[in-house]
């Protein structure tokens, strides 16, 4: 035998299936936001490797341009050392193919080399490239990246 109202009954049953479904409704809520956080984690996550694959890209530009600019740089420095040497010191002892390969560099033209000037912003005389070599610069730079050019 039941005793009280059965209408207070079917209410108590009806909160306590509300009070249920409140929670089920947070377990939900939380797994949505869970999911959503780690799609937004991967989005992060796509982005950084994107970042990572250009920055290596990028890498491997500068490495390249560097095989072959240091070397030019380097013949260039160690033929002003050589002058200095035999010009201000009077030093007699003087490497002149040092000087006759840093001259070869230094009053010769290279046009990728040169382009990467005015990719950098070193020198913004545009029109002088292009009549030195009748190319742009971004043209030059264009057939770098075709060919492979360093």
């Amino acid at each position: 035998m039941v005793f009280g109202n059965s209408r207070d009954l079917s209410l108590l049953q009806k909160r306590n299936a509300l009070m249920r479904l409140s929670e089920r409704t947070t377990l939900l809520e939380e797994q949505i936001k869970s999911i959503i956080d780690e799609r937004d984690n991967n989005k992060e996550v796509m982005k950084l490797r994107e970042k990572v694959k250009s920055l290596t890209y990028e890498v491997k530009d500068i490495k390249a341009i560097q095989q072959v600019i240091l070397p030019i740089t380097l013949q260039i420095r160690s033929r002003f050392i050589e002058v200095y040497k035999r010009d201000v010191l009077q030093n007699e002892m003087i490497e002149y193919n040092a000087i006759a390969r840093g001259n070869e560099f230094a009053h010769t033209g290279n046009s990728v080399t040169d382009a990467l000037l005015y990719e950098q912003s070193i020198r913004t005389n545009r029109n002088i490239f292009t009549l030195l070599y009748d190319f742009t610069y971004d043209q030059v730079l264009v057939i770098r990246k075709f060919y492979h050019i360093f």
